[in-house]
């Protein structure tokens, strides 16, 4: 049995785009993206330059398939056969709905913004952080530090004005030295013009001395990536066993124990959740003998929130 590199599900099943080194699987509700060559038994451990290239590939490969509205990005190196791969989306359906509904017809940029740190004390020397410091000659590099800081949260908190008028979901990523602010923002595609209008009132801050990069539209990865974990025999046994059932399995049974057993034994709360959680799924993906569980990563775990079943 041959496994592929999964890379994205969608519930479009017609018109998709044709993308070199990807294939489809057409399945009654959702469609998979993945790879055309299957995994190799044994591969070479890859160089740190190679494995940066692959994920460049693998990048532009998942932005020619955006047409494929809304798409569920998989994360990477995950591989399976095209015989389990019903399996998982049935058994993870209600998840797989909810991503769908919130990026339909969304799209990520990246912004990164960089400044002259060099030029910043001639542009900004009779900034309210800074003209204090001349006015009484109290330069030292303490308090330089210190009133520069305050500038940039103030910059910074302009640039995330702008860009909050767009969306509410934009998350703040790692940012160099030399780096004023970098971060993603999840919004419509048809406030792309919006954003670009955001990002010139950005830029008119300090034309001269912001460096902005505007990368993007992009999928929307960074706010939520696909996590599919196999779920062991033994774990599904333990499951069954604590909830009381047997197979075959159906959702109301498996909700109706759930209940029970909350109330039965509800120190083991936490244990229980995740017992029904594995067994709803065994029933969507019929009782099948392989299961995949699927979570939800992202740049910013508060945005998953809502993507998760209510206890």
């Amino acid at each position: 049995m041959k496994n592929f590199e999964l890379y994205a599900l969608t519930p479009r099943t017609s018109k998709l785009p044709k993308v070199d080194g990807l294939q489809y699987l057409h399945m009654s509700t959702y469609s998979a993206i993945m790879s055309v060559k299957a995994q190799k038994a044994m591969a070479l451990p890859k160089s740190r330059q190679q494995i940066l290239s692959a994920a460049a590939m693998r990048q532009a490969q998942l932005e020619k398939c955006m047409e494929a509205d809304p798409l569920i990005i998989c994360r990477p190196q995950f591989f399976i056969s095209q015989e389990h791969l019903p399996g998982l989306v049935s058994a993870n359906r209600p998840l797989l709905d909810r991503l769908g509904a919130r990026l339909k017809g969304k799209v990520q940029y990246q912004i990164t913004v960089n400044w002259n740190e060099e030029a910043v004390l001639d542009k900004f020397r009779d900034s309210p952080e800074l003209r204090g410091l001349f006015k009484k000659r109290q330069v030292t590099p303490t308090t330089l530090a210190r009133s520069t800081s305050e500038l940039r949260k103030r910059l910074v908190s302009q640039i995330e004005t702008q860009l909050s008028r767009l969306s509410d979901q934009v998350i703040d990523l790692p940012a160099m030295p030399d780096m004023l602010f970098n971060a993603v923002i999840l919004l419509a595609r048809a406030q792309i013009p919006e954003l670009d209008a955001a990002v010139e009132a950005v830029d008119d801050i300090w034309t001269e001395g912001f460096q902005i990069k505007q990368i993007g539209p992009a999928p929307a990865a960074s706010f939520a990536l696909l996590d599919p974990k196999p779920i062991d025999a033994g774990e599904i046994d333990a499951a069954l066993k604590h909830l009381d059932l047997q197979r075959p399995l159906d959702e109301s049974t498996v909700a109706r124990a759930r209940r029970e057993t909350l109330l039965n034994v509800p120190q083991q709360a936490d244990y229980t959740k995740r017992c029904a959680e594995i067994a709803a799924a065994m029933a969507r993906a019929g009782n099948g003998p392989r299961l995949f569980l699927c979570d939800v990563s992202a740049e910013d775990q508060a945005a998953l929130t809502n993507l998760r079943k209510v206890a």
